[in-house]
């Protein structure tokens, strides 16, 4: 019944909103089948008898073109297009509607593309005034009343008539004239599918049951009714409605407070009803990628209905997925799913080999990987608008996930104390990997915990950071292959270091900069104005999940920004950090390598002779050190003379693929990007550090730097 009432909206969709140059008739006694006209712009009508199966829309529909067409992708009735024929060209998506303006798309074209390779020139196939040439005889429909015997002519007048779906699988209490009901007509300017009279009848009334009843003015209604009257407009005359009273359509109308045109989006693709009559959720796709699996989505709602009952698979762009995750949509939606939503995130869980099946941690994983996935969209990107759209796109679904997020914190309190307890730890210097698996997943819970966002626990983050990220920039086989930066130079300031440090992993400081970016976005608020996290829960059932409006974009542009972000100076004041010098900051960064080995996340892969050597080969301005820091013992670090792994042997302080840091290492890709024995002149810009003050270390530090610098 589900794929059936499917049809019915496809059929009652193309009939209530018609597209120019489309006629669709559907036969009175099959409503499987269907007479399909179309008119491309400067042509003579086209015939098609369109048959949907009882899979349908599932399977594509059989179209056949019965009008006499000479053309290269027509065989006989078969028309050849992969909309139609091929498995990745069908998606249940498509509706009726759809099919035609494609079909019309494709009849209308000057080109056409063909599956082999190499394009068609159409205007081969066509007759000098631009229409169709024949390639048979006339064809005549009974059913539409179509009849064409040689271009250009229509050889018997066509009656204009439109269908009433109501009436035709008896639903309608007033219904439309039947096809021999309606006047024929000759003369030219008929057009199919349009009625030429129909008289109505003026409906009963009660003036007695009017009498029971008060008229209320429009304007004094409450908005929850006025949101009733909205949800029963078709979506032109909501918009037409929106433009004629301000309370309706203006910034702060009814339309953008509840969300409603947003909300007719929220339907399952594949069976097009809404979060109120399915449970909806997305399908989800693991993906081995070293120990863990990556967790992706294209985040089409999808309803379990069409999941379970016809085994949909695959997104909208025929992307396959094997897992269906309920969303929290609406309150009474998520209450629905609620049950639901625990085991299918430690099934995807399980796939993809995390930890725990905690669901709030598999949902903070979930979060991290869209952003990585983001990031690397942004780095790579060839197609600016396509970017954006598919960043906007990220970023709803990542509010999706954070709403789900919310939903659990607000109902397990040990999800909020856990998230506490990890930063008061990290206040006192509890960082490591074994109290902190993961930085990134830190960063995401920080806007759920009670602990304030101070300049102190953002620099804590940030130092170790750069740490976790150290092996991953010294590590030729599988990180970006700088091992010459093991070599700790003498310099006060090296903007050697300074530049590179940042450059081997700038994905990773993009990600620290895209969450607190977000976090400022969210903006909690602070004293007794402090949003609680089921206030934020709350704010997100209202607009049912979705940022507010123009957040997706915003944020989508500033994924762009960040991206194009080279230097710590301007790393740093995303951050919202004091700057600090840029002597004190190249200690740092040196602080780090030695600390990296100190917490087992790396190892002396080289020592300091060979990776002096290195080192003078990109940086002439080496400074060779003569005093050792009290961190290596008052004695250059130990390490082979000939390179090896810098990942220690049992790898318990390596990371894995969603670590921070690493994550963002590359994943193995980075080496091709580094540019080898070119003057450091050539490398680092000295306006890179213009941002980075000079003198005295500022009073609000990163900690105290290892010495020695």
């Amino acid at each position: 019944m589900a794929l059936h009432a499917r049809l019915l909206h496809d059929l009652a969709e193309i009939q209530k909103h018609p597209y120019p140059n489309i006629k669709l008739v559907p036969h009175e006694h099959e409503i499987r089948t269907a007479c399909l006209v179309l008119t491309p712009m400067g042509q003579d009508p086209l015939h098609f008898t369109i048959t949907f199966q009882n899979n349908y829309p599932l399977k594509a529909p059989s179209v056949r073109i019965d009008s006499s067409v000479h053309h290269p992708n027509i065989f006989g009735g078969y028309i050849c297009a992969s909309i139609l024929n091929t498995r990745d060209g069908w998606t249940p998506a498509y509706t009726v509607k759809g099919i035609a303006i494609q079909l019309l798309s494709f009849f209308s074209s000057d080109n056409l593309e063909q599956d082999h390779g190499g394009v068609q020139n159409l205007n081969r196939y066509r007759l000098p005034d631009g229409r169709w040439q024949p390639d048979g005889g006339a064809f005549r429909c009974l059913n539409c009343l179509y009849s064409r015997s040689k271009p250009g002519n229509l050889a018997l007048a066509m009656p204009s008539y439109s269908i009433n779906l109501g009436d035709l699988l008896g639903l309608s209490n007033d219904p439309e004239p039947r096809a021999s009901e309606c006047q024929s007509t000759s003369g030219r300017g008929t057009e199919l599918g349009v009625p030429l009279s129909h008289s109505t009848s003026t409906p009963p009334t009660n003036a007695a049951a009017d009498e029971d009843y008060e008229v209320t003015p429009l304007s004094d209604m409450p908005a929850e009714i006025l949101v009733r009257i909205c949800d029963h407009l078709e979506s032109e005359d909501l918009i037409a409605f929106a433009r004629s009273w301000n309370r309706i359509g203006s910034a702060r109308g009814i339309v953008t407070q509840f969300n409603l045109l947003r909300n007719r989006e929220l339907q399952c693709f594949v069976l097009k009803k809404s979060f109120d009559e399915l449970e909806l959720g997305v399908g989800v796709q693991v993906t081995l990628r070293g120990r863990q699996g990556q967790i992706t989505s294209e985040f089409d709602l999808l309803s379990a209905q069409a999941y379970n009952e016809h085994s949909i698979r695959r997104s909208v762009h025929g992307l396959p997925f094997r897992h269906h995750l309920p969303l929290a949509i609406s309150r009474r939606h998520y209450q629905r799913v609620r049950e639901r939503i625990q085991p299918r995130l430690a099934e995807i869980a399980t796939e993809a080999r995390l930890s725990t099946t905690l669901p709030s941690e598999v949902i903070v994983s979930f979060m991290s990987d869209i952003v990585v996935k983001l990031c690397d969209q942004a780095r790579d990107a060839s197609d600016p608008s396509a970017l954006g759209r598919a960043s906007e796109r990220a970023i709803e679904s990542y509010y999706h996930l954070f709403h789900l997020l919310l939903c659990q914190a607000s109902e397990g309190p040990s999800i909020i104390r856990k998230v506490n307890s990890t930063l008061a730890g990290v206040l006192n210097g509890r960082t490591s990997k074994a109290t902190i698996p993961n930085l990134g997943h830190l960063l995401i819970s920080l806007p759920i915990s009670d602990v304030p966002v101070t300049e102190k626990l953002l620099k804590t983050i940030v130092k170790e950071a750069i740490t976790r990220n150290v092996v991953w920039m010294f590590d030729r086989q599988q990180g970006k292959g700088m091992s010459e930066l093991a070599y700790l130079e003498a310099n006060e300031v090296s903007p050697y270091r300074l530049q590179k440090t940042f450059e081997a992993s700038k994905t990773s400081y993009t990600l620290l900069m895209f969450q607190n970016t977000f976090r400022q976005t969210i903006n909690r608020g602070s004293g007794e104005k402090r949003k609680s996290v089921k206030q934020m829960r709350d704010q997100l059932f209202d607009a049912h999940g979705s940022p507010p409006k123009g957040t997706a974009a915003r944020l989508a542009r500033r994924i762009g920004q960040l991206q194009a972000i080279n230097t710590f100076p301007h790393f740093i004041n995303v951050m919202e950090i004091e700057m600090p010098t840029a002597a004190y900051f190249t200690t740092l960064l040196r602080g780090c390598v030695i600390e990296s080995v100190k917490k087992g996340y790396s190892t002396w892969g080289i020592s300091q002779g060979p990776a002096l050597e290195l080192r003078r080969q990109v940086d002439p301005n080496v400074q060779v050190r003569d005093v050792w820091p009290e961190e290596t013992g008052r004695r250059p670090p130990p390490g082979p003379a000939q390179e090896t792994s810098f990942f220690p042997s049992n790898r318990d302080g390596g990371n894995n693929n969603n670590n921070w840091g690493g994550l963002g290492h590359g994943r193995g890709r980075g080496r091709e990007n580094r540019r080898e024995g070119s003057p450091v002149s050539q490398q680092v810009s000295s306006r890179s550090l213009s941002a980075v003050r000079s003198g005295d270390e500022p009073s609000s530090q990163f900690g105290r730097p290892t010495p020695g610098q």
